[in-house]
């Protein structure tokens, strides 16, 4: 049997136990979760694929503001205080502004979704909308390649069972443009069955 090459896709999904990652094969996406005891993996093949689904969230600036929140409490004492108490209270300020810095940095957070023929499934490593759009821009031409292309009228087809507040987008997700609710959808009708496993 040849052996199988896979590249790693940007981004990371890290939970309370484990950590999500997409990885590319020659003919398919693999959705790999790891909590360091065991690994679980579903493949995706690109003839399967029917949808990528993202959805802005505001949990990024939620972060934002608890960090800002964090940072005053620990700055404003700081100010007030003298020795080695001044000295822990601006540390804790300063690792909790770059912290803040790093959040803002990455982007707008999101919920992406896979669609294939039997489900939808979460792909907790795209939360992002910056990796998004760096992932979109690798699938999206091996998915029209397992595929074809479809056109306008064909991308208006309503898709059923997505989640509740999504979109429908028709062009590919501009590089500087964010959109609080977005989805694309690139590939052709796909086969009765989708290998997944």
């Amino acid at each position: 049997m040849a052996e199988k090459t896979y590249r790693r896709l940007p981004g990371s999904g890290r939970g309370m136990i484990g950590i999500a990652r997409l990885w590319l094969g020659h003919d398919h996406l693999l959705a790999v979760h790891s909590t360091g005891y065991s690994e679980d993996y579903k493949r995706f093949y690109f003839r399967d694929i029917q949808a990528i689904i993202t959805r802005k969230t505001e949990f990024g600036k939620i972060v934002n503001a608890g960090l800002v929140f964090l940072s005053v409490a620990f700055l404003a004492p700081a100010l007030a205080a003298t020795g080695a108490l001044q000295l822990s209270l601006s540390i804790a300020a300063a690792i909790l502004f770059l912290a803040l810095l790093l959040n803002w940095w990455r982007g707008p957070t999101c919920v992406s979704h896979i669609r294939t023929a039997v489900q939808i499934g979460k792909l907790p490593s795209l939360n992002r909308l910056n990796t998004v759009r760096k992932v979109l821009g690798i699938l999206r031409p091996m998915v029209e390649q397992a595929q074809g292309t479809l056109t306008p009228g064909e991308l208006q087809r309503p898709f059923p069972d997505l989640p509740s507040g999504t979109e429908i987008a028709t062009t590919p997700i501009p590089a500087a443009t964010e959109s609080s609710n977005v989805a694309t959808a690139q590939a052709a009708e796909p086969p009765p069955t989708a290998k997944i496993s």
